[in-house]
């Protein structure tokens, strides 16, 4: 009797052929809940923000984030230079 015969009444994964054991399952399914779980933390974050930002999003626009202009006399408003800075030093 071969190992080949021992083991012809398992379930094998389609890809490597090989028998798919409760632990690599429990991994799997353990790790895409996770995966899963993130994005939707990211989605839900990312909807605070920007219900928290609706008012200054309806008064200076999404353009905001790109302008490079700040002069509160004017009431010219643009955070670009300072996400830039951000993103540089960071």
């Amino acid at each position: 009797m071969s190992s080949l015969d021992a083991t012809t009444g398992t379930a094998r994964r389609p890809l490597t052929g090989r028998r798919a054991r409760f632990g690599d399952v429990l991994l799997q399914v353990v790790a895409g809940s996770a995966a899963a779980a993130a994005t939707v933390l990211v989605v839900l974050i990312a909807i605070k923000i920007v219900d928290g930002g609706r008012l200054s999003i309806g008064r200076f626009g999404v353009g905001f984030v790109t302008h490079v202009a700040w002069d509160p006399v004017k009431n010219v408003f643009g955070a670009g230079s300072f996400l830039y800075g951000t993103a540089v030093t960071s």
